[in-house]
């Protein structure tokens, strides 16, 4: 069983498909703590990240640069970025420049709902070949959209034109790029605002589901073994 279309790949390329392997995404339960929301756009747009500034596999770099080019376009008074989660220490001081960002730390699971509350679009700047990446679904339970780079299971819940925008190269110029096209044309977040409350079920697995899943496919694999 894989977590996502990528990590298949990787198992098929290691066991050169002599098994048989099948994607489930998986879920966590604390996402059924997170209410949907219907988002109304202001003249700031709020960006959010969930430990994407924790590491530099996270992608802290990565938004950090494109915080700086949006800056030297002037853009910095037409956005603010949240910051939830852990921070890499050495860009503590460089990020207190930006009057827009703000570094609100570690929070509790049982905090995300109402985390999430004030964000407009949600950020997942990883580097590495993230197995599925929660926080990605966080977002999409809130009905955020979201910036996902084209890395490992991101890409199975970030969907063009419905769920949100993938940075191809997950490069900062290119995630600076899509948050500007954001910025000057904000009306396309209600739209997929929208979007995303009307599939939400096609991303957002309840536990129970997901447990029935699961026990199928064990049921599958004894029927099959005992055929053998």
């Amino acid at each position: 069983i894989a977590q996502s279309y990528k990590v298949e790949e990787i198992y098929r390329n290691f066991t050169n498909n002599e098994i048989n392997i099948k994607t489930v995404h998986l879920t966590v339960k604390h996402l059924e703590l997170i209410k949907p929301k219907t988002i109304k756009i202001n003249e700031v747009i709020k960006f959010a990240t969930l430990n994407g500034m924790a590491t530099v596999q996270k992608g802290a770099h990565v938004l950090l640069e494109a915080i700086k080019i949006l800056d030297k376009k002037g853009l910095s008074n037409k956005f603010q970025l949240y910051i939830y989660g852990g921070l890499l220490p050495t860009l503590k001081e460089e990020l207190k420049q930006f009057r827009n960002i703000f570094y609100y730390g570690p929070y509790k699971i049982n905090e995300l709902n109402n985390l999430l509350e004030n964000v407009d679009v949600g950020i997942v700047p990883s580097i590495w070949e993230e197995a599925f990446g929660y926080v990605g679904l966080e977002f999409l339970a809130k009905g955020i959209p979201i910036i996902g780079n084209k890395k490992g299971g991101i890409v199975d819940y970030t969907v063009e034109n419905l769920t949100g925008w993938i940075n191809k190269s997950s490069s900062a110029k290119e995630l600076a790029e899509i948050m500007e096209r954001i910025i000057r044309n904000p009306s396309i977040i209600e739209d997929y605002n929208k979007k995303i409350l009307y599939n939400r079920k096609d991303f957002i697995k309840s536990m129970d589901l997901h447990v029935e899943e699961m026990d199928n496919l064990y049921e599958e694999a004894i029927n099959i073994a005992k055929k053998e």
